[in-house]
């Protein structure tokens, strides 16, 4: 004899062990059908580790090469030799100090020009000058230089005084100035512009920028010396010279340069085919009405997806598993360097565990938008490819893209998986690697920090799932009880519904010759009350039928074929919706509750219901 209480605790242990239950008998049947398609089984592991394989095989006939450490030559601002067309620098704003500042800085460049054609011209505000400018924008014009509108009129300077230099965007080399860039767009390891002494382009010593730094900047501490001391700078017995940092020895890798661009297609094309697969098989049991007669034989929905989730992460665990040790096993002899030389693999290893949840998740979200099967595994395709599309978009112009349109990109799983390769590649071109301590750092500028990527994945994998979730029971489909799109904001929905009570001799009784009475002393089981059945056609398949069902008697339907005896027995069980009408059983409404209705209540189908590869 158990008490409430403990008969309460031993239908939570029967609960639990009947959940373990299904859930074996589920991955056994998930397993068992994957076993009876062997050659879709290999396929399906083999294609990410084949793709892979192109990465090592690009990683054996490109080796990386070993440059000796860098030295450069001291150069002279002033070896710059102006065109004679671009002779003319103006500024602001007007002051007497500054004047002087600038007749100074023209005469030093008119001496250090072969031309001497230099002239200055002032203005007495910024807007002034800038309106000037846009307005009469001269070929002759070779800079502007702008101080703080403070200054203006008769107002001694500051000690620290800063100018602004405003050159023409248009250089004579092929190149700009790049002011919008930090980096760049493609980072090469070792020396940039290795050739040029003077840092190379947008060539700061050539256009004259330094040049005219120079000069600018000996005419600010001649006045300030004068001020202070009453003699002046003189500039020969100070010559002024510039020099590139050396560069130690590295290691050049050309095949990192090029990866940047198309690894992420490479690791997207990998799992294309185990995407479709899954989806195809998924809506394969939706189409033929194996998973609503497993929902009907009390399977809870959680434990459907939780089946499929595990037997497909198992699939890809054996393919991650093989791709990481392609990409970080030394396969060259002679050299330690892999695909991935300095990356650490359980880190790498994560991430594409994160990306193939987001992937099975995607596929479960797939499934649940289409009837059939043929057709969701077309759209997945399709859809699948469409999730790179936002990475390739910020492409073009990553460097002025916002990290929150980059986090919006990762919202697909396959531009996160991108965008997280191209923060590896960038990690090992400078010789670091994705390790634990830079997970969290900004390489190259970028403000994309490979955490967030993670973080992103693993949102994408629970958005998917939520939408799998959601769709499925606002769309069911052909089969399954509709939800309203509201549902989870229904109490019913988080707290269950209590036994409807009502009137315990279901409908009112109809008496007359042709009806039996009701039998007063029974309990109805299944009461049915005015339901009927409409389907889109406007076909009448039940119309206002009322019935009740008692315990510890046998009823039977009878009627001729397209009276609508299946289409009751398929409302009762929750194969498909009433249009009007309701029906309890246990006192359990079908419409709100058929996961109770359900756990008492089983239908043998006039068709077969059967997995075809499955065998008695």
């Amino acid at each position: 004899v158990y008490s409430i209480d403990s008969r309460g605790i031993m239908d939570v242990k029967r609960s639990k062990w009947e959940n373990l239950e299904k859930f074996s008998l589920l991955m056994w049947k998930n397993v068992l059908l994957q076993w009876r398609h062997p050659v879709q089984t290999l396929v399906e592991i083999a294609a990410p580790v084949l793709f892979t394989l192109i990465l090592v095989i690009a990683r054996s006939l490109v080796s990386p090469e070993e440059h000796p450490a860098s030295f450069y030559s001291p150069f002279r601002t002033q070896t710059w030799n102006p065109s004679e067309r671009r002779n003319t620098i103006v500024w602001s704003p007007l002051n007497p100090y500054l004047t002087k500042i600038m007749d100074e800085t023209i005469t030093g460049l008119n001496d250090v020009s072969k031309h001497g054609s230099f002239k200055h011209t002032g203005f007495n505000h910024s807007d002034k000058l800038n309106e000037e400018l846009f307005n009469q924008l001269s070929l002759s014009l070779f800079a502007a230089v702008i101080f703080d509108d403070s200054f203006s009129g008769d107002v001694k300077l500051e000690r620290n005084l800063s100018a602004i230099f405003r050159f023409p965007g248009e250089v004579h080399g092929s190149t700009t100035w790049k002011t919008g860039e930090i980096f760049p767009r493609y980072y090469l390891p070792g020396v940039r512009e290795l050739q040029y002494a003077d840092g190379g382009p947008p060539s700061y010593a050539n256009e004259g920028f330094l040049m005219l730094q120079e000069h600018l900047s000996w005419s600010i501490i001649n006045h300030h010396k004068k001020t202070a001391f009453g003699k002046s700078i003189n500039r020969s017995e100070t010559p002024i010279f510039m020099q590139r940092f050396p560069y130690p020895k590295y290691i050049s890798d050309i095949l990192l340069s090029s990866l940047e661009s198309f690894i992420g297609i490479v690791f997207m094309a990998s799992f294309v085919y185990p995407c479709i697969n899954t989806v195809r098989v998924i809506a394969t049991e939706k189409e033929k009405q194996l998973k609503e007669a497993m929902k009907i034989m009390g399977l809870p929905n959680w434990l459907h997806w939780t089946a499929w989730f595990c037997k497909s992460f198992v699939m890809m665990l054996v393919s991650l598993i093989l791709m990481v040790i392609l990409l970080k096993f030394p396969w060259y002899p002679g050299t330690e360097h892999t695909v991935f030389t300095h990356s650490n693999p359980i880190i790498l290893f994560i991430f594409l565990v994160l990306f193939s949840c987001s992937l099975i998740t995607f596929n479960f979200a797939v499934s649940t938008l289409f009837s059939k099967a043929s057709t969701a595994s077309t759209f997945a395709g399709i859809a699948w490819f469409l999730l790179y599309v936002p990475s390739m978009a910020i492409q073009f112009k990553y460097d002025h893209v916002s990290l929150t349109e980059k986090l919006l990109a990762t919202l697909c799983s396959n531009s996160a998986l991108a965008l997280g390769m191209k923060l590896i590649v960038k990690m090992e071109s400078i010789d670091e690697g994705l390790q634990w301590h830079n997970l969290w750092s900004q390489v190259q500028g970028d403000d994309l920090l490979f955490g967030y990527v993670l973080i992103m994945l693993a949102v994408d994998a629970v958005i998917y799932l939520l939408i799998a979730l959601y769709v499925e029971a606002v769309f069911p489909g052909d089969y399954g009880i509709k939800q309203p799109w509201y549902f989870l904001f229904l109490p019913s929905y988080w707290c269950g519904t209590t036994i409807s009570e009502g009137n315990e001799n279901g409908v009112h009784q109809i008496v007359n010759e042709n009806c039996e009475s009701e039998p007063t002393y029974l309990h109805p089981g299944i009461k049915i009350k005015a339901i009927g059945k409409i389907y889109s056609n406007n076909r009448v398949a039940v119309n206002d039928f009322s019935l009740n069902m008692y315990r510890d008697q046998i009823t039977v339907l009878l009627g001729h074929n397209g009276a609508g005896k299946t289409t009751l027995l398929s409302m009762l069980t929750g194969m498909i919706p009433p249009t009007s009408g309701t029906a309890t059983v246990g006192g359990f409404d079908i419409r709100t509750n058929m996961k109770a209705v359900r756990n008492s209540l089983g239908i043998c189908p006039q068709h077969n219901i059967l997995f075809d590869d499955l065998t008695v």
